[in-house]
């Protein structure tokens, strides 16, 4: 009969506890999803929308499902994902989705030179004061992801929490509602 030395003990308990931790969060991130998704996400209508020709507009939304995803601007990597988004909602245009791309800026010059040259004429929301951001305080908190990226219902209750452009299981979950 073979005995395990203590080398490999110590690599089935690192392996152990690896998957207890792993589990943990899994179920901590499930608790917040289901926290996440009893409040309803407040959007201020009519929207402030801001196009391609630096017109402010009035927008509301008439989609089943909508995505917000907030960027904060200060950030060269996450407004670079504009990009990212562009190309997804290319690719995904047959779903019945409204995409509401808040961000938090002052910079409105630096964001509309931008918008033109990805030629990104999708809604832009300014985050004026982040109201966005305090009128959904509780929501963030819970916020599964670092990033705000949220699949809303029509009663803007959160049905999916996360990245589906970076995260394979995240966009099995948005294919799984739109392919019923």
């Amino acid at each position: 009969m073979t005995y395990l030395n203590f080398k490999h003990c110590k690599y089935v308990t690192v392996i152990v506890v690896f998957v207890v931790v792993i589990g943990c969060e899994y179920v901590n991130n499930g608790k917040r999803l289901i926290k996440l998704s009893r409040t309803p996400i407040k959007i201020e209508y009519p929207l402030k929308r801001y196009d391609l020709e630096n017109k402010w507009t009035r927008y509301e939304c008439n989609s089943k499902y909508k995505v917000i995803v907030y960027i904060d601007i200060t950030c060269s990597t996450c407004i670079e994902t504009l990009i990212d988004w562009k190309r997804f909602m290319q690719k995904k245009c047959d779903w019945d989705i409204e995409y509401l791309f808040y961000v938090g800026s002052t910079d409105v010059e630096f964001l509309s030179e931008f918008l033109k040259e990805i030629e990104f004429n999708y809604p832009i929301i300014i985050d004026e004061g982040n109201m966005f951001l305090k009128s959904n305080a509780s929501a963030i908190e819970e916020n599964v992801s670092a990033k705000i990226i949220w699949l809303i219902n029509a009663e803007n209750k959160v049905i999916i929490s996360g990245d589906p452009i970076n995260n394979k299981r995240i966009l099995k979950a948005y294919e799984s509602v739109f392919q019923k």
